[in-house]
């Protein structure tokens, strides 16, 4: 899966992620942004991280790149938590 371009949950539905998938899609992010804030010093947020695709170069900070990665789930979470909440099921607890 190319989740540069295809974000599974998002447009692209077919084929769907089962509870296992996305639950290991969500833990592998979250694992990321932890490993980064951990590493990466206040200075190091506002370098600029310098990339091409085909013809097209991206240029964000990696503080833009983190914050964007980290709240994309976070609204997946969200929504989770949602249709948990509906169907009276737990809801996932983000400081637990």
């Amino acid at each position: 899966m190319d989740a540069l371009y295809r974000c599974p949950g998002d447009e692209y539905l077919d084929p769907p992620m089962n509870a296992d998938q996305l639950a290991d899609a969500l833990d592998s992010t979250f694992r990321i942004v932890e490993r980064v804030l951990d590493t990466w010093t206040p200075d190091m947020l506002d370098e600029e991280i310098r990339r091409t695709f085909d013809d097209e170069e991206w240029v964000h900070t990696r503080g833009w790149v983190i914050q964007g990665a980290f709240a994309h789930d976070i609204w997946h979470c969200a929504e989770l938590n949602e249709a948990f909440g509906s169907a009276g099921l737990p809801r996932i607890d983000f400081w637990d």
